[in-house]
């Protein structure tokens, strides 16, 4: 059985933000699963989110960087485990520098971080002409403009070991416990699990004297 592990289905994990081990253990053994019907204005978040790439792009040329983007940038890397796939938004060469940039429409999460950490971890698997021994390889988050100022993003093998383990424990056969919480279910597509919660289903609050 084929199990396919994306890095957005983990960037939660990687950063702690997320908990629900069970969500990214099911979307890696079922890869078309079937999904809530969402009324998210994916159109909206398009165009801005085209915005924003067509901006950071620009400014990379400026400074002189060969840019691909989106579709050109596709990786899928067979693993032991798993099959991790992706798209990285902007990937730019200059000089003996490689980097890597995911563009952002919303507020700042620390798992937009990891997501990036993710893809400079997969980065010399998939592009075999990168040497790490005389090129360096930089990340960075780039936000809406006027949202929040870009962050910078670092992978160290620290970062890299975490990354590994939870590929294995979301493509393991074990099938870890739910936690479902309202912040997560409420982000959360998949259609199977029992145990969703919104924020009108909690119980147990009450007013009290503090």
């Amino acid at each position: 059985m084929a199990r396919w592990v994306t890095p957005t289905s983990i960037k939660g994990l990687l950063s702690t933000e997320d908990q629900c081990q069970w969500a990214a253990w099911y979307r890696a053994h079922h890869y078309r699963y079937p999904k809530i019907e969402s009324d998210f204005d994916w159109e909206a978040y398009r165009l801005q989110h085209n915005d924003v790439l067509k901006r950071v792009r620009t400014q990379m040329e400026t400074d002189g960087y060969t840019v691909t983007v989106e579709k050109a940038n596709k990786f899928k890397i067979e693993g032991a485990t798993a099959t991790v796939s992706g798209q990285i938004d902007l990937i730019g060469q200059r000089d003996q520098v490689v980097k890597i940039v995911d563009t952002k429409t919303g507020r700042r999460w620390d798992k937009d971080v990891w997501q990036v950490r993710v893809y400079m971890a997969m980065f010399p698997l998939f592009a075999p002409l990168f040497n790490p021994e005389e090129e360096g390889l930089v990340g960075e988050v780039a936000y809406l403009q006027g949202k929040k100022p870009s962050v910078a993003v670092t992978c160290d093998n620290g970062h890299k070991v975490r990354f590994w383990e939870q590929i294995r424990l979301s493509a393991g056969d074990f099938e870890p416990a739910k936690t479902p919480s309202p912040s997560e279910c409420g982000f959360c597509d998949i259609v199977a699990c029992p145990d969703r919660v919104t924020a009108n289903e909690l119980t147990g609050t009450s007013k009290g004297k503090f």
